[in-house]
C-alpha cells in the first residue's frame, strides 16, 4: 500500500511540510524503507528458528521420526498427505509423531506434558 502511494506522491519543494494533507514522497519512501528492513529482520528471524528446529530433528535417531517431523514441521505437509506418502495410516503417523516429540523432549532436557 504504501509503495504505491509513493507513485501518489510530488516532492516538496517548501519547508512548510506540516501543512500537506498529502505526505511528501520522502516521508512515505522513508516508511517503505522501514517497513522492508522490519519484514527482512522478520524474515531473518523466521528461518533462523526453521534452522534450529532443523537441528533438533537431526538430533533424533529414528529415521522415521526424522522423516515423519520434517514432513510435518519444514515441509508443513498435513498429517494425512505424510501417511499417504510414506504408505501408513494416519493413526500410526500420529503415533509416530507424537513418540517423535516425547524422544525430542527427552534430548531437549524438557519435561512431557502429562
Amino acid at each position: 500500500m504504501l509503495e504505491s502511494r509513493l507513485y501518489k506522491c510530488t516532492p516538496s519543494y517548501n519547508s512548510n511540510v506540516g501543512n500537506s494533507p498529502q505526505p511528501t514522497f520522502e516521508y512515505v519512501l522513508d516508511r517503505v524503507i522501514q517497513y522492508r528492513e522490519r519484514l527482512n529482520r522478520e524474515v531473518d528471524n523466521l528461518i533462523d528458528a526453521k534452522n534450529d528446529i532443523k537441528s533438533c530433528i537431526d538430533s533424533l535417531s529414528d529415521g522415521m521420526e526424522k522423516i515423519v517431523l520434517t514432513k510435518r514441521y519444514i515441509n508443513y505437509q498435513k498429517y494425512e498427505d505424510i501417511a499417504n506418502d510414506l504408505h501408513y495410516s494416519t493413526m500410526q503417523i500420529h503415533r509416530i509423531h507424537n513418540h517423535a516429540l516425547n524422544n525430542l523432549k527427552m534430548l531437549l532436557n524438557v519435561s512431557p506434558k502429562v
